[in-house]
């Protein structure tokens, strides 16, 4: 689950890399303040930014959203202090979010 989070991460990155100058200008607009370097961007605005960019699908940035969730279980203590337990279902749901991601991106670059 980590993992497919900093896959999704690496992917979004390199995604809206390809027109930093739009892409700040989105963030700048949805978060009200100056914008980072892309690379210290984190996981909830590189999706909140391709969701305005039109980059993924609506239903991929729901799904990538919990998936941020999950990929914030990296941090210490963290998923035995909230009792999560995380199944063989929920990896293959991130998995899988990742191979929609990858399909989506690739299918823009056409």
């Amino acid at each position: 689950m980590i993992l497919c989070g900093g896959i999704l991460e690496g992917m979004l990155l390199d995604a809206l890399t390809s027109d930093p100058t739009r892409a700040c200008d989105k963030y700048e607009r949805l978060r009200g303040k100056r914008p980072p370097d892309l690379p210290q961007w984190n996981l909830g605005d590189l999706v909140d930014v391709a969701k305005e960019l039109g980059i993924l699908q609506n239903a991929t940035i729901h799904l990538s959203h919990a998936l941020r969730e999950y990929r914030n279980l990296i941090h210490p203590g963290r998923q035995v202090q909230k009792g999560i337990k995380i199944s063989k279902e929920q990896a293959d749901i991130a998995i899988n979010v990742v191979r929609i991601c990858l399909r989506e991106l690739a299918t823009r670059g056409r």
